[in-house]
């Protein structure tokens, strides 16, 4: 075994070059499934345990890289829409108690420059009463940004 190891040649065969993808201009750019993010915590985040932790909790199709870019900003990376979705409408959004901000890359975007101020939230209210569902609640949250007052009737434990 050792006598064909030794005369192994890689000379010997012809393989085709390997050439690497082409770059695509239509539409295509580097950041398309990327979002960047903090966690809103004083001190530092142990990146290692939030990469492990969140790439196990959103159990992506494909997978997710999770870079650090800089101390305090995380950039993550899907390989598809349909993973992006899921993470973007789901939960997950905390690590250790403390929220993470997110913000979806555009084209032309600077990942290091995007501020990471805003994050979107959904707001249930319970037990509001009937006359209050719209004019009220409507003055009360519509400032702070897009307001969706969902209705849901109950008679006798059936929904409607």
């Amino acid at each position: 075994m050792e006598d064909d190891l030794a005369n192994l040649n890689l000379n010997d065969q012809e393989d085709d070059p390997v050439t690497g993808q082409e770059e695509d201009d239509e539409g295509e750019y580097e950041f398309q499934f990327c979002l960047i993010g903090r966690v809103l915590k004083e001190s530092l985040v142990h990146f290692t345990s939030l990469r492990n932790v969140l790439s196990e909790l959103w159990h992506p199709i494909e997978r997710v890289t999770i870079s650090k870019i800089e101390e305090k900003r995380i950039l993550f990376c899907f390989y598809n829409k349909i993973d992006l979705k899921s993470m973007l409408d789901s939960i997950l959004w905390f690590f250790n108690q403390h929220l993470i901000i997110f913000h979806k890359l555009k084209r032309g975007d600077d990942p290091l420059q995007v501020p990471l101020h805003y994050m979107n939230f959904w707001v249930q209210i319970h037990d509001l009463p009937l006359d209050q569902y719209w004019k009220d609640t409507v003055k009360v949250f519509a400032p702070f940004g897009y307001c969706w007052v969902f209705k849901k009737f109950s008679l006798d434990g059936i929904s409607l």
